[in-house]
């Protein structure tokens, strides 16, 4: 049922997405919240190496009630994580009890390190539906070179430990994946052939090998758009504004799952309705931009690779179907948040 919920609210977003939709756009199918901005590693790729301009901190369980309660049976999908380390929050679990009582659908990323017996016994108890094993392996060179600060050998023996804990509860949720990204020229076969050799004894896993996302300091010097996509300009319209918001651990609001340092502000909880921020003013000039292709006008997209994306070319086998269902999806879930807002 939630797959179902998030499918149509996605469905429903990216209708509006394409009719350049400005203002009642209907809310998100997807939330990240920041459990904590803090991190035990200094990671190559990751903006938090470098400092993020944040007083570290956890969020509060009574912040994170405050945003559960307004958001219940509305956003379906919960991501307890943005810039920091989840597990850093001793409240973690606690968390996730509350979207599973909830009926809402939860992941984290992790990178590991603190995944204890216990911490993997209270998160598997309190209904975590996605975890991911942010790894970078399949060799402990490759993974010290990239997680700077991290324990091979404890990294990898916490990830088994906690496939062997979920095997002895017969716990068919978490979904769990091993993570690794993959640099230009890296294999991603022989990576994915490593992680599953060197996790060989154990089982109920999947590897997720994906290509390498540059985080830089700030976005408007990303490193990651290839001179050849911009001969075309501004080619695509951002999915995030239409589909996904973000809230930092004080309540602070942003536009997007990568802004680390406030780039994108445009809200703040303790001082409105997260559903109210979701079509205020301003999210609504920042889509009027985005909608427009006009990027140069926001520093921190401007250079962001999915501004340059050339729109996907997608052969369904029913198309017309399809896109009659995307817009009873739309008009359903429009009337449905009608109430809400």
């Amino acid at each position: 049922m939630d797959k179902l919920k998030t499918k149509l609210r996605e469905m429903a977003n990216t209708a509006a997405m394409e009719r350049g939709m400005i203002d009642g756009v209907p809310f998100p199918a997807e939330i990240f919240i920041e459990t904590s901005n803090s991190c035990n590693l200094k990671c190559v790729m990751c903006p938090m190496s470098a400092g993020i301009g944040r007083k570290a901190e956890n969020m509060k369980f009574e912040m994170f009630k405050s945003i559960i309660d307004q958001i219940a049976g509305i956003i379906p999908r919960v991501s307890l994580f943005l810039s920091g380390e989840p597990l850093l929050n001793s409240d973690l679990a606690k968390f996730v009890r509350y979207c599973s009582d909830n009926s809402m659908y939860t992941r984290i990323h992790t990178n590991g390190t603190l995944m204890s017996g216990q911490a993997a016994k209270d998160l598997i108890d309190a209904g975590l539906d996605e975890l991911s094993f942010s790894f970078d392996g399949p060799t402990e060179e490759r993974h010290m070179k990239m997680r700077v600060n991290s324990d091979f050998n404890k990294v990898v023996g916490n990830i088994k430990n906690f496939l062997r804990i979920k095997a002895v509860k017969h716990a068919v949720k978490p979904k769990t994946l091993i993570q690794s990204i993959y640099y230009p020229g890296e294999s991603k076969e022989t990576i994915e052939e490593g992680l599953r050799k060197l996790f060989s004894d154990v089982h109920g896993y999947e590897t997720n090998v994906i290509p390498l996302h540059d985080f830089p300091k700030d976005m408007e010097t990303s490193a990651r758009v290839k001179p050849e996509s911009r001969k075309d300009g501004y080619t695509a319209v951002c999915f995030v504004p239409y589909n996904r918001m973000a809230v930092y651990v004080d309540g602070t609001v942003v536009a997007c799952c990568k802004d680390f340092r406030g780039k994108l502000v445009i809200g703040d909880n303790k001082n409105e309705p997260l559903l109210s921020i979701w079509n205020n003013t301003p999210m609504r000039e920042l889509r009027e931009k985005i909608a427009g292709k006009r990027y140069n006008e926001i520093p921190f997209c401007s250079n962001c690779d999915i501004a340059f994306e050339k729109p996907a070319v997608v052969s369904r086998r029913f198309p017309v179907l399809f896109s009659l269902a995307k817009r009873a999806a739309f008009e359903w879930i429009r009337r449905s948040d009608r109430g809400r807002r």
